[in-house]
């Protein structure tokens, strides 16, 4: 296997959209490496596409062949996301075969398949993109939209490919060896990246384009990890082939003794891997991902000053490991595991006192238990670091609309507004305050702004239903209910299904 002719490290995954359209790619196999399928449906045309639509014949043309209309007022285009990448560069014509690789344990697992399989499922509701219905083989999943081949399946069922493909690699496939456990903030590597481009070299032959996304922030990558994106690229790359010796084998050195590290942290021996971590820094004083994990070694071993060292040693040489997810916390919360988020967050603090998202976090959590003194403290620091922090100000801002300071939260709410103007929680929170001030006009202005900025939620269409209800308008009443009894029922399906594992 050649080394690619053009290699991209990246954090947020979209971008690799970005780069085939750059590049000109035209009609190549995607390889997509990948704990996720990444491909969410985009609508086809903005609200004001259609309005600009001046012949009546183009329009009756266009309301036959049924499009997705857009009914937010955020652009399509500004729409590409992590989420839907590949499904704009299939519809835009430039992959002609796609390839989703997914885990292999995932794929052995009776009930990892059927995730597999009931993701794909769902992204094939769409009927007017889909040319043939899922196709369920022993080696792979199959079906066909916008005219491409779409195949699932694991890295040992992947064909023998001949042409030069786009290879798409996410970081987090090394680590989510089972999906459904995609956010788990203790994840080890299933596969490490040696031994996927072992793998993979039987199987291609040449790389046109090598994108490969760390995807750090939503917690899919955990940041002590991120350095393995960095060793795909390096191991890719003719870099290893064309160094002196003696630098080459410093970097394979390296490399072998953070293999070591994660199995002494997988066997729990953390004087080991801390051992280990400080042999590897002895080879490569600017490595900052050794630098992150000692740090994390010696918080978790309650040695706060020597944690705050290495911290800020990797943040001086990587300023990219000062993300919210440089800490558990923020995965903790989203788990709804509120008390270990807490503590995370404190444990941080300790060493980093001007994080702003552990302040918020800790904010948050001191909201969600009616602390509000506390929740305002919180708030109010993270504010003096950082006036323009959106969840600072909503945090804060909630914090008085719960105390019963409604006039005072409509102000923070307002500058959240002005500093985000396309992001809904402002709008709900300003709909929320006009209510309590009696004011039905602005609340019913502001529910609609949210919902045509993108928050989906059945119980802003029941206020809306409410609200028209009291003034009479019960035409609109009628649509709101109709809405949020359908968005309602749509919300306890995904409840059930995930609980008895279907999803």
């Amino acid at each position: 296997m050649r080394p690619p002719d053009k290699t991209v490290l990246m954090e947020d995954h979209d971008k690799a959209y970005h780069v085939w359209k750059e590049s000109g790619i035209k009609d190549r196999t995607l390889l997509h490496i990948d704990a996720h399928i990444d491909f969410g449906y985009l609508p086809d045309m903005d609200l004001s596409e259609i309005l600009a639509i001046g012949d009546p014949e183009e329009l009756n043309r266009l309301l036959r062949h049924q499009p997705l209309w857009n009914p937010f007022m955020k652009e399509r285009r500004k729409m590409i996301n992590i989420g839907n990448y590949i499904f704009q560069a299939l519809k835009e014509g430039m992959i002609k075969r796609f390839y989703w690789v997914v885990p292999e344990p995932s794929w052995e697992s009776r009930r990892g398949l059927r995730y597999i399989k009931n993701t794909l499922k769902e992204h094939l509701k769409v009927k007017r993109y889909v040319d043939k219905n899922l196709e369920v083989n022993n080696d792979y999943l199959y079906s066909r939209i916008f005219g491409k081949d779409v195949f699932v399946l694991p890295l040992s069922h992947l064909p023998t490919i001949d042409e030069g493909v786009l290879l798409d690699i996410d970081v987090d496939f090394l680590l989510t060896g089972f999906i459904r456990d995609g956010t788990n903030p203790g994840r080890t590597p299933w596969i490490l990246p040696e031994q996927l481009i072992e793998r993979l070299a039987s199987k291609v032959t040449n790389i046109d384009i090598l994108t490969i996304a760390y995807s750090v922030e939503g917690g899919f990558t955990p940041l002590r990890y991120k350095y393995l994106g960095e060793e795909l690229r390096l191991l890719f790359s003719e870099r290893l082939l064309s160094e002196e010796d003696n630098l080459k084998e410093r970097i394979k050195n390296i490399m072998q003794l953070k293999r070591k590290a994660i199995e002494y942290e997988k066997s729990g021996d953390y004087k080991g891997c801390i051992n280990t971590y400080e042999d590897a820094l002895r080879l490569d004083e600017k490595d900052a991902s050794i630098y992150y994990n000692l740090c994390l070694l010696y918080l978790n071993q309650g040695e706060g000053n020597l944690a705050s060292h290495f911290y800020q040693k990797a943040i001086q040489l990587d300023p990219s490991y000062k993300t919210p997810y440089n800490n558990d916390g923020i995965i903790y919360e989203e788990l709804g595991k509120i008390k270990e988020a807490e503590n995370a967050y404190k444990r941080f603090l300790s060493i980093d006192p001007e994080n702003v998202s552990v302040l918020n976090g800790l904010g948050r959590i001191s909201l969600s238990h009616k602390r509000f003194k506390e929740a305002e403290r919180y708030f109010n620091q993270s504010l003096e670091i950082n006036r323009g922090s959106i969840d600072a100000l909503l945090g804060l801002g909630i914090t008085y609309f719960r105390s019963g300071r409604f006039k005072e939260a409509e102000g923070l709410f307002l500058k959240a507004k002005d500093i985000e103007s396309e992001e809904p929680l402002p709008y709900l929170w300003l709909a929320k305050s006009s209510e309590k001030i009696k004011d039905t006009d602005k609340a019913i202005g502001h529910y609609k702004q949210a919902v045509m900025y993108g928050l989906i939620d059945h119980r802003i269409h029941f206020r809306l239903f409410y609200l028209y209800l009291r003034k009479g308008f019960y035409y609109c009443a009628w649509d709101e209910i109709k809405r949020a009894i359908k968005l309602f029922i749509n919300n306890l399906k995904a409840i059930i299904w995930t609980k008895i594992g279907v999803l």
